[in-house]
């Protein structure tokens, strides 16, 4: 069971749902053998959520946050945002002189459950 405990003050709603998810997705990672290596990454106007080390692989994570359940998390990822974040983890590789495997997963954090739903390869390349 996770328990947030956080202070968002003067942040909007929106803001704090997503900030609360990201929380929920550090603890969720790190429980599952991901080393969070970075996170809200920012590279001119974009940013990756989270980034991990994952059986010698760096992995890419997009979080998003629902007050709902996903019934199609696909949706979640329009082709605009799978190629930003693609470009963006190439960036974060080449300026961080890392060599390895590149993976792309999603994670899904249902807010009123706290339920995380995880999308291994989210991402392939070569859709975007």
């Amino acid at each position: 069971m996770i328990t947030l405990m956080l202070n968002f003050d003067g942040m909007a709603e929106h803001n704090i749902l997503g900030k609360q998810g990201e929380e929920v997705a550090i603890k969720w990672l790190q429980e599952n053998g991901f080393e969070v290596i970075d996170r809200n990454w920012r590279y001119g106007r974009n940013e990756l959520d989270v980034v991990c080390m994952h059986e010698g692989d760096v992995v890419i994570v997009e979080v998003k946050s629902r007050t709902t359940i996903v019934d199609f998390p696909e949706e979640l990822l329009p082709l605009k945002k799978r190629r930003s974040i693609v470009r963006l983890g190439a960036k974060w590789l080449a300026l961080h002189n890392v060599s390895a495997e590149l993976r792309f997963d999603l994670l899904v954090v249902e807010m009123s459950s706290l339920e995380v739903s995880y999308y291994k390869d989210a991402i392939m390349v070569y859709d975007v």
